[in-house]
């Protein structure tokens, strides 16, 4: 099953969120597909708005904070001729099918996630 889900996360031009409902949405949000999936997450931030590098040092702060050890997290970058893309999987560790999904979220990650 393949579902898409949609978050904008703004981040303020020099300055880190303190909002704490928006991490606490984001992580309720993640914890209710994998309880529900033994699937994998994609959060792609670009740089349209420039703050794609903010948002990625937000997501890893929460990462680390969050403590899930059963949730491992991969990322990588790719850039079209218009935005830099800065990509972020999360997958179960005991994901039978983590290969193949690492093997995806890579090769997605060559052709600049477009076809």
């Amino acid at each position: 099953m393949f579902g898409v889900c949609s978050l904008y996360v703004q981040v303020r031009k020099g300055k880190t969120s303190t909002d704490a409902r928006i991490k606490i949405t984001i992580e309720y949000v993640l914890s209710l597909f994998f309880e529900d999936n033994t699937d994998a997450v994609v959060v792609v931030m670009d740089s349209s708005d420039g703050e794609h590098l903010a948002r990625k040092r937000l997501f890893d702060k929460w990462y680390h904070q969050s403590g899930k050890l059963s949730i491992e997290k991969y990322e990588a970058s790719c850039n079209t001729e218009e935005i830099e893309i800065v990509a972020t999987l999360f997958v179960e560790k005991n994901n039978p099918f983590k290969n193949t999904i690492l093997s995806d979220y890579y090769e997605l990650v060559k052709i600049n996630f477009y076809s």
